[in-house]
């Protein structure tokens, strides 16, 4: 195996390890747990190579990368609630109610990633969180679910249809309103004739 001095795209070591220092905490931390697993593959395979010295200096950076990883994902907790004041109240809301505590700040970051991505790839109301709330209302409270909704939406239509229509192609709810008001549908929305007339297939 031969190892490489430098990485293409990086004029040199310090411009990586500033790009990666810039990293938001949460990415950081997992980027350093990485690092520390695959220096401690490193190190068992020189022990078993019979390299005791080496595999030994390999598993001390291994663990001192995995304590960095540890203090990050603490300042991570420090700087996440902030994340808070880019989302409504009524999502807030919703996610105390339905998640469990401890995932709360999770549901936070995975809705603040989607809706950074999602205002620049379609150039979206900003004040616009019908998508999240259609995200948080299929994944009924289920951490994992509203990963699998995020990974798999290949069109946000099909997310709209499944959470604001019943399968005769009726609406039920209307997320462009808060939670507790998505009951307030818009006249002609909940036609049938109207989402047809779209084009669109529900995706159930």
């Amino acid at each position: 195996m031969v190892h490489k001095t430098s990485l293409k795209h990086y004029p040199d070591l310090q411009s990586l390890a500033e790009e990666i220092g810039d990293l938001r905490y949460d990415a950081l931390e997992a980027f350093l747990h990485h690092l520390a697993l695959k220096l401690k593959k490193d190190s068992e395979a020189d022990a078993k190579r019979g390299r005791p010295q080496l595999a030994g200096n390999l598993m001390n950076a291994s663990n001192f990368l995995e304590t960095s990883a540890i203090e990050i994902g603490r300042a991570w907790t420090i700087c996440a609630p902030y994340l808070e004041d880019g989302l409504p109240e009524d999502i807030k809301e919703f996610i105390r109610e339905n998640f469990k505590a401890e995932e709360y700040f999770k549901a936070i970051t995975l809705l603040y990633d989607f809706e950074g991505i999602y205002k620049q790839d379609y150039d979206s109301d900003k004040n616009s969180f019908r998508l999240s709330r259609c995200l948080l209302y299929l994944s009924a409270g289920n951490i994992e679910r509203l990963k699998e909704e995020i990974k798999n939406m290949d069109d946000y239509c099909d997310l709209i249809l499944a959470a604001k229509y019943n399968g005769n192609l009726k609406m039920m709810r209307n997320f462009n309103n808060p939670f507790g008001e998505e009951h307030k549908l818009e006249t002609g929305f909940n036609d049938p004739d109207y989402v047809q007339q779209l084009g669109y297939d529900l995706p159930f």
